[in-house]
């Protein structure tokens, strides 16, 4: 086991097209998210559906909340790289905790590394 702390974050993807295409798109990732060394992978759920609402699935579109090892991150990020590349208009953005610290990103895997080094150094 690791002694590592994981890093949570929520993955936000955008697709072209409707969003029956954004909510295919974001659970065949999961799926596929869920086939690597990740420690989880889930659908974000909406906290505050309407009242009134029979939504027996309250997801955020696109959403996905991921816990990875800081060490397993750069190659989750190069798999989402290569997720994108597999289709038209799609895009992945990070955002979430590392070292107390609030992090976006959306880049290569090299800039990734870069930064979690940079922000575990100030630490």
């Amino acid at each position: 086991m690791s002694s590592e702390q994981p890093i949570a974050m929520n993955v936000r993807i955008e697709v072209e097209g409707e969003a029956e295409e954004l909510d295919r798109a974001t659970r065949q990732l999961l799926a596929e998210l869920r086939e690597h060394n990740v420690e989880s992978a889930d659908l974000i759920r909406e906290d505050n559906a309407s009242p009134g609402t029979k939504a027996a699935d309250p997801v955020t579109l696109g959403a996905i909340a991921l816990v990875v090892l800081p060490t397993v991150l750069p190659k989750i990020v190069e798999f989402l790289q290569s997720w994108v590349q597999r289709g038209v208009g799609r895009s992945v953005k990070f955002k979430g905790k590392f070292a107390g610290q609030d992090i976006e990103f959306e880049g290569s895997p090299k800039d990734l590394k870069q930064l979690l080094t940079e922000i575990k150094s100030t630490e």
